[in-house]
């Protein structure tokens, strides 16, 4: 005996955010160098990112140096290396980590939609990364000045900014002027005038220095002046015009002295004496004033007293004009006593007038190129510049250069800069009033130093994460849960605000629950992955192949080292900074690349893959690794027919199977001799190696009985994976039993399959009775057989089975052959005296029948009770037998028919050797007087149109319909002159639906009809050449159109269709049948399914079919439980409906009168059976009880009692019953009741009221559907019904969510994809179908491709439809109330209902899309689903396409599974959350279970020590403790907590267990019922394993992660993602435990012989 080994080993599934001490922890060493590999060694770096020493040794149980080799010395830390000696394997599993030097916010935490950080924080998205990323803030303010810093520490002169100055401002004293900034101004500074250059200095208002050039251009009249004059004026002195500058003087002779020589110089003008030798005078010199001469000769001697020089009169200078005196440069002066000056040396003396004058102001720091007096030209350079760039001055400053040098500079009186940003990170309490600044605010670095130069250490702020983590870390979650759930009572549920704040308590509340620490979300050690999941491989030409990851992780160690030595190197903050911030965008990268800014690409611009794409996506982790993995034990070949196997067999390649089977085959080799040594498996392994005969002599044995699988991709139903017993063939391909290529839709083009092995016995025992091919002849999508006969064996059938023209007018007594048994009509026929389709008489049975041999053939494989000896067999008739067979005999001998029908059809599809020829395509000789026919019909619309009789869209919809009639008439024709010729190979394939239809038939020998242009409006031109004549040019340009679009159609289709089928499945797949009976009373009304524009979609026998009853039907006539005559089956609650059920059921009905009238007999009273009203009416305790009051047992108590003996009713049989015909009234056309409507009372009165008498109806019938099922997880056996698949009520454990998804899926492929145009005419909506039209529904779009429709709310009858002057139409309705309802209909839509017309809520009022979601917020559920399941069910039916109704009742019942919260009461949710109804419908439940115990909770509180503190909210609003944690409850305690309105308290009771105890009644959860998309709602599962490997990952982990979620694994995906079997089918627990023997060979051996 061996028990099954499963058990279910992992429970749940638990998703955290990790704190950087469990990443440590998973750690087994620090990865510090970017290194990989040694390029010369080829050994890992150590401390690299390949370290041996963190990640375990590259080569098996050997250390890195090579001291320690072999597994003798496992565990041993090698001491030169530090290598510890283990398996290989540990490179697949050990982590290392990288301690980031600067902390680094975790980029799914930031980019989240929407961010968590920024929801938590309370902080802008927006700005949140500003800070983190280092960033700046534009900001623009005005500059201002200090022109009097009084007693701050201000300098005079010194820049402030606006926001600074309002800092400052506020606490201390000093005055500011507006200052401006200038820029370019021009340079250097060059004079505009000749002149004269003067220099001086002044300071300005801020003490800054300015230095002045004033450049003056003059005209001078000049005055000569000469020694010994005598000057009246000094410079600079004004005088006018006729001053005397010089007044006239007489000069007096020189006498000599003393006796001497005389010396006179001429040069100097001077006479000098000098004294004799013998006196002690010293000698003189006498200046000569200009006029005097000597009168002495040069050296003569003179005596004292001698005249030496005549006298003069020096005459007087006048000034010519007015003006300046300037002395010229060489006139040489000396002051006299008197103010005057005398002149010593001749010279000028000028009268200046000012011409010009320029004065230029430099500012202090300008290079002066002139000195004082220089003469200048105009045009020279005076200084390099006036201003600097950026300087800075006062108003007033600016005024003195704005006067000196306008339009030279520009100035800015506001500046715009880029300012670093900071976070205030703690800020003192007074100072946070007195600035109204508080922990979480962003100011600029310049406001930051203004504050800091105030309140010194009360305020800190910073930037990047590190500032991000101090606030997370100063976050008090109890007490922010406290604020936010106060701050809720006071704003309305529905506004922002209020969402905000939801979302914000969500996740403090998600932080609680999870005991996650908020500063988590910011990393300061990074996880290194092992490193055989990023490996490096040798590529050819000895370079390098690495994967993305170690890119991404070489540049966060570069730069967290890079940024480690700028730290030890104390570098300027500005370079820190900046390191910091690509040290948090390498981080970004290696989690997220591309999500922050550009992504970091390879040489070739390729972007990088990071952890998250590892994750995400088709490729990712999840899909291509979790869900869908490569296994072992499997081939794939091309497959070929095999037409000689079983339907449960196919032929397996020899030397594949020994390839697959080859571990089998080698244990049994050495069974056979009892080896295990060595050397013999070596030998074993050689002989099947060589092929040698022993080998497939085992192999032949092991193979039987043990069943491989077979699967053709694209699977999109479960029929694509069968299983089969092998039967060895030679050769390389696959062979396949020709009937099972329908489910598998396989052909022989080279098709290839794929093969798999089961290797355990339980897997076998799987293969071999659920999913053997012969079991898996009925579709699960409807029921009906899928394994069909098609091609050359119908051909062969109907070849078999057809008859001559003649046939049926040969009469018996005229038919040659008469034989009295089958055999003796073989015999005839192997002698050849009889054909296969010579008619024949034959006695079987006892009777004699007409009939032919070929007929005969057939009937004997077919099983006696359906044999029809008279019967052409096409495909249809084949089909129809293969199902009656099987609800009849089982599937086992549905498969034997199967199996002969094929041999059958293929030998005799041989013998009637079939063949086509161009002359088998007859032309009908009707063809041409149908078509000259339908042309003269054109010639007359065009001829009315020509007269005005009608409109151009008229006139092309008349032709168009003309042009159909003639094309429908010339196929019929064509197909009936070819049939008249029953051999005809073209009619024989056609008629037995072998190959091809009446539609090819009529293009090839008819006519090819009306055709499409590229929008697809009909081209009123037909193609009236068939392709037996020919078409013409035009006719063939013509039908390109069409061609094109289909295969473009085709290319479309396949992708759109397989996504579609993936949502479905992700919607569904946790849909599983988890009990047999739910116990439900619900259910649906079984109805006739007809969609918004009338097309009957669905029969009421096929709605019915495969369903249970989920109430008794009653006959309509009887009352009692209806009876099926033919087989006396009663129809009560929980039969399960089959064909024949559902056949009579479907066309039952009876005609009923609508009243009656009935006497009650008091003294012995029954109440009828149907509704009735009272007639007579009576008073009883003093209420009067009036007729049409309905009766029940208390009216008829009552009635008794008031001492009534009998009591006249009126009964009205037709209530409760369902109407199958519309009854219409005689006076005003009105509809009363309409087909399928349930009757009620009141419109039983209105039947009446019009005199109708009697009414044709059947019974209601209620049965059990999913969508009623109130299953906690899944659905019950009794809801879903019939497995289709066997026609059994379904078992507990089959996987009908994944069923229903792939019935609807697989056949996706066939929609369309178009979007039909009728006319192309504006007022005629397009109308949208096939696959576009599914997938709108399925995704429930708000925005519909066509214009939308509109539907009634109420019961009643159209009693007017009115249209006004611009267009627009209204349509009213009557209520049965009487009451009128008005409904606009919109100008895009038409009006789709009749006066008088009988109306149910749902139904349209026009045409249009319908939004279902309207439908569920004006209605209710149930009509929502009736009309998903009518509109998408009718896009199927259009496309001849069948799926049972359960199956997309399963998907309708997983998008209306969800309720949105509105309140969330006392519970944790969010308003706006979105929770599985059964879940609130418990929890409500729950919540109203445990206000039952607040009173004795209350009691038992009291004495527990409190296991967390106790906070609310006092009467002023503030967030106050009402007890410690620790501390025992206490009755006052209690009263206060009460009192505060605390609902729960945490204990811990006397051993240490920690208890809730709810001392408050909670509010239970108040919710509307949701439509979700299928993509929404495969999103909002409840497991967080199965959501994020559909969409989304990095979303949904992320927020998993903060809730801490659990995923218990209830669904398929997620067990499939952890690797255990999923708990669905034989996967579930009920089957864990069944023993599965396995029988020994010889065992076996021994009972076959």
């Amino acid at each position: 005996m061996m028990g099954s080994t499963f058990k279910r080993k992992i429970s749940k599934v638990t998703v955290k955010v990790a704190s950087p001490e469990v990443i440590r922890s998973w750690s087994s060493g620090e990865v510090k160098k970017p290194e990989t590999i040694n390029y010369r060694t080829f050994k890992p770096e150590k401390d690299g990112l390949f370290c041996e020493k963190i990640f375990g040794p590259t080569k098996d149980y050997e250390c890195a140096c090579g001291k320690y080799k072999g597994k003798k010395y496992e565990g041993t830390v090698c001491e030169r290396c530090g290598v510890r000696v283990e398996s290989k394997e540990a490179r697949r599993k050990r982590m290392g980590h990288i301690d980031l030097f600067a902390p680094v916010v975790h980029v799914w935490y930031l980019k989240s939609s929407p961010s968590i950080l920024s929801s938590l924080l309370g902080i802008q998205a927006k700005e949140l990364e500003n800070v983190i990323y280092y960033g700046g803030k534009r900001i623009i303010e005005k500059i201002l000045i200090v022109t009097n810093p009084k007693d701050t520490d201000f300098i005079k002169g010194s820049l402030l900014y606006q926001t600074e100055y309002e800092i400052y401002n506020q606490k201390l004293d000093f005055e500011v002027m507006p200052g401006v900034i200038i820029k370019s101004p021009v340079a250097p500074v060059i004079s505009s005038i000749s002149g004269e250059v003067k220099i001086r200095h002044e300071k300005t208002h801020t003490d800054r220095e300015i230095t002045w050039v004033d450049v003056r251009k003059i005209s001078r009249a000049e005055h000569r002046v000469y020694n010994g004059m005598v000057l009246n004026v000094k410079n600079g002195d004004y005088v006018n015009q006729g001053d005397e500058i010089v007044s006239e003087m007489q000069i007096d002779p020189i006498y000599a002295p003393f006796d001497g020589t005389v010396e006179i110089d001429e040069i100097s003008n001077t006479i000098t004496i000098k004294p004799l030798t013998t006196s002690k005078d010293m000698p003189v010199t006498f200046s000569l004033p200009y006029g005097v001469k000597p009168v002495v000769p040069n050296n003569s001697k003179v005596k004292k007293g001698d005249q030496l020089t005549n006298g003069t009169v020096l005459p007087a200078v006048i000034a010519s004009v007015s003006g300046n005196i300037s002395f010229g440069k060489e006139l040489n002066v000396r002051p006299l006593e008197d103010g005057k000056y005398e002149v010593l040396t001749s010279g000028s003396v000028y009268v200046e007038n000012v011409v010009e004058e320029k004065h230029y102001p430099l500012f202090e720091g300008a290079f002066v190129y002139v000195k004082d007096g220089d003469e200048i030209s105009e045009g020279q350079t005076i200084a390099d510049r006036f201003l600097f760039e950026d300087e800075y001055l006062t108003l007033d400053e600016y005024k003195i250069f704005e006067q000196h040098y306008p339009a030279m500079f520009t100035a800015e009186s506001e500046v715009e800069n880029d300012r670093p940003i900071v976070v205030i990170t703690e800020i003192d309490d007074e100072v946070s009033v007195e600035t109204g600044l508080k922990i979480g605010d962003i100011i600029t670095d310049h406001q930051y130093s203004a504050y800091r130069t105030l309140y010194n250490d009360k305020i800190e702020a910073d930037s990047g994460a590190s500032a991000i983590k101090k606030l997370l870390q100063k976050l008090d979650l109890e007490k922010l849960k406290a604020e936010i759930e106060s701050e809720l009572k006071k704003v309305s549920k529905s506004s922002g605000r209020a969402k905000k704040l939801l979302r914000r308590l969500k996740i403090v509340k998600d932080l609680l629950k999870s005991e996650t620490k908020p500063e988590w979300m910011i990393l300061e050690a990074i996880p290194v992955v092992p490193p055989d999941i990023r490996p490096m491989i040798q590529v050819e030409g000895g370079r390098f192949a690495t994967t993305d990851l170690n890119d991404l992780y070489r540049r966060v160690i570069n730069r967290n080292n890079r940024l480690k030595k700028l730290y030890e190197m104390n570098s300027p903050e500005i370079i820190i900074k900046n390191e910091k911030r690509m040290l948090q965008e390498a981080v970004d990268s290696l989690i997220y690349n591309g999500r922050m800014g550009k992504a970091v690409t390879d040489r070739n611009g390729r972007a990088l893959k990071s952890l998250t794409d590892l994750l995400k996506g088709k490729k990712g982790r999840f899909r291509r690794n979790l869900l869908g993995k490569r296994v072992d034990y499997s081939g794939r070949a091309v497959i070929v027919v095999g037409p000689h196997l079983k339907i449960h067999e196919c032929g397996l390649p020899k030397k594949m199977a020994m390839e697959l089977f080859k571990p089998f085959v080698l244990a049994e080799l050495l069974n056979k001799d009892d080896e295990t040594s060595k050397t013999a498996r070596k030998m074993k392994k050689a002989i099947i190696e060589k092929e040698m005969p022993q080998a497939y002599e085992v192999l032949e044995e092991i193979i039987k009985g043990h069943p491989v699988l077979l699967n053709r991709a694209p699977t999109l139903h479960r029929m694509s994976l069968q299983a089969f017993e092998p039967k060895l063939i030679e050769g390389n391909a696959i062979q396949l039993h020709p009937l099972v290529c329908p489910p598998f839709n396989a052909d022989f083009d080279g098709d290839q399959m794929a093969v798999h092995v089961p290797l355990s016995a339980a897997a076998q025992a799987e293969a071999k009775f659920l999913m053997l091919s012969r079991y898996n002849i009925i579709s699960p999508a409807h029921g009906k057989p899928i394994s069909m006969p098609g091609k050359d064996i119908v051909a062969g059938v109907y070849y078999l089975t057809m008859v001559g023209k003649d046939y049926d007018k040969v009469q018996k007594e005229n038919i040659k052959w008469k034989f009295s048994s089958i055999d003796e009509a073989e015999l005839a026929y192997e002698f050849g005296h009889i054909r296969l389709h010579d008619p024949i008489l034959v006695k079987v049975d006892d009777r004699v029948i007409k009939t032919t041999y070929g007929r005969l053939v057939f009937a004997n494989i077919v099983p006696r009770e359906f044999r029809d000896y008279n019967k052409t067999y096409g495909k249809g008739a084949i089909k129809d037998l293969v199902y009656k067979t099987f609800k009849k005999y089982g599937v086992d001998r549905t498969a034997d028919l199967l199996d002969d029908i094929k041999d059958l059809g293929f030998h005799y599809a041989t013998i009637s050797g079939l063949t086509v020829s161009i002359t088998d395509f007859y032309i009908s000789p009707e063809r041409r007087r149908i078509i000259d026919e339908a042309k003269k019909k054109i010639s007359e619309v065009e001829e009315l149109f020509a007269l005005g009789f009608l409109s151009d869209e008229e006139r092309y919809r008349e032709t168009i319909k003309i042009w159909a009639d003639a094309t429908e008439k010339v196929q019929d024709a064509t197909f009936e002159y070819i049939g008249k010729d029953p051999f005809n190979p073209v009619y024989i394939m056609v008629d037995s639906g072998a190959r091809g239809n009446k539609d090819q038939l009529k293009q090839l020998a008819g006519m090819r009809g009306l055709m499409a242009d590229p929008s697809g409006r009909t081209i009123e031109i037909p193609i009236i050449s068939n392709f037996r004549e020919g078409l013409s040019v035009l006719e063939f340009f013509i039908s390109t159109h069409g061609a094109r679009k289909g295969s473009a159609d085709t290319a479309l289709r396949t992708s759109s269709a397989g996504y579609l089928t993936r949502r479905l499945v992700d919607v569904a797949q946790s849909v599983v049948i988890t009990t047999t009976d739910c116990g439900t009373e619900n259910g649906v009304r079984a109805t006739v399914l007809k969609s918004s524009d009338g097309l009957t979609v669905e029969k009421l026998e096929d709605f019915l079919f495969g369903r249970v009853l989920a109430k008794d039907v009653y006959d309509p006539k009887t009352n009692s439980v209806l009876v099926n005559p033919e087989n006396g089956k009663e129809y009560t609650r929980d039969t399960m409906i089959d064909d024949d059920d559902a056949k009579f059921l479907g066309n039952y009905s009876v005609r009923i009168p609508v009243s009656r009238e009935l006497e009650i007999n008091l003294t012995n009273p029954e109440l009828p059976e149907n509704y009735c009203e009272l007639i007579t009416d009576f008073i009883y305790d003093g209420v009067h009880y009036d007729e049409g009051t309905e009766v029940n047992w208390d009216i008829i108590r009552k009635a008794k009692n008031s001492g009534l003996e009998k009591l006249t009713v009126k009964e009205y049989p037709i209530v409760g019953k369902v109407s199958v015909e519309t009854v219409v009234s005689q006076k005003d056309i009105k509809q009363l009741v309409v087909d399928e409507e349930l009757i009620m009372p009141t419109t039983a009165k209105i039947l009446e009221g019009h005199n109708v008498e009697s009414v044709q109806v059947r019974p209601e019938i209620i049965v059990r559907s999913v969508l009623t099922c109130e299953a906690e997880h899944g659905v019950c056996s009794k809801c879903y019904g019939m497995d289709l698949s066997n026609h059994k009520i379904i078992g507990v454990g089959e996987a009908v969510g994944v069923v229903a998804a792939q019935s609807i899926g697989e056949p996706g492929t066939q929609l369309t994809m178009r979007t039909f145009h009728t006319g192309g005419i504006a007022t005629t909506a397009d109308i949208t179908q096939g696959l576009p039209r599914a997938e709108e529904l399925f995704e429930a779009r708000k925005k519909l491709k066509e214009p939308e429709g509109i539907f009634s709310r109420v019961k009643g009858y159209v009693k007017d439809i009115v249209e006004d002057e611009t267009g627009k139409k209204k349509v009213y309705i009557e209520d049965e109330a009487g009451d009128i309802h008005e409904y606009d209909i919109p100008t895009k839509v038409k009006v789709s209902v009749n006066k008088g017309q009988k109306i149910l809520p749902g139904q349209s009022l026009s045409t249009g899309a319908i939004r279902p979601r309207k439908i569920l917020e004006t209605l209710d559920v149930d009509t929502t689903a009736l009309y998903l399941l009518k509109e998408i069910k009718k896009v199927y039916v259009e496309q001849g396409v069948d799926i049972h109704d359960k199956h997309f009742e399963i998907i309708i019942k997983q998008m209306l599974d969800k309720v949105e919260v509105i309140d969330p009461g006392d519970t944790d949710y969010l308003p706006g959350d979105l929770l599985r109804l059964q879940m609130v419908k418990r929890i409500n439940k729950q919540i109203l279970e445990e206000n039952v115990h607040v009173e004795t909770n209350r009691k038992r509180v009291i004495g527990k020590i409190l296991h967390q503190h106790l906070i609310a909210e006092d009467e002023n609003g503030e967030i106050v403790e009402i007890a410690p944690e620790g501390v025992e409850v206490t009755e006052e305690i209690l009263e206060k907590a009460i009192k505060s309105g605390i609902k729960e308290i945490i204990v811990k009771n006397g051993d240490g267990e920690i208890v809730t105890y709810q001392i408050l009644p909670k509010e239970p959860i108040k919710y509307r019922r949701r439509l979700l998309r299928i993509t929404k709602a495969s999103l909002e599962r409840v497991g967080w394993l199965s959501a994020a490997s559909f969409q989304q990952t990095p979303q949904v982990l992320t927020e998993a992660a903060i809730e801490g979620s659990v995923d218990h694994l209830l669904g398929l995906k997620e067990n499939v993602i952890v690797g255990q079997l999923i708990p669905a089918g034989t996967g579930l627990d009920m089957f864990a435990n069944i023993q599965i023997e396995e029988t020994p060979r010889l065992a076996q051996k021994e009972k076959m012989a």
